[in-house]
């Protein structure tokens, strides 16, 4: 079986605590690069949802 595209897949807007980060987050990235391309690193622990696919 042959596993979807990744951009297939579209994940659920973020809602409460886990939107506060992620737009905090972006706003810092934006005051760092603007107009320019940044990687974000994510660790933590299987399953935590760092993939937001099951958030």
């Amino acid at each position: 079986m042959t596993p979807p595209a990744l951009d297939a897949f579209v994940p659920p807007v973020p809602t409460g605590q886990r939107a506060q980060v992620l737009g905090e987050l972006a706003g810092r990235l934006l005051v760092l690069r603007p107009g320019e391309r940044a990687v974000v690193a994510l660790d933590g622990v299987d399953g935590a949802g760092k993939t937001g696919a099951r958030a």
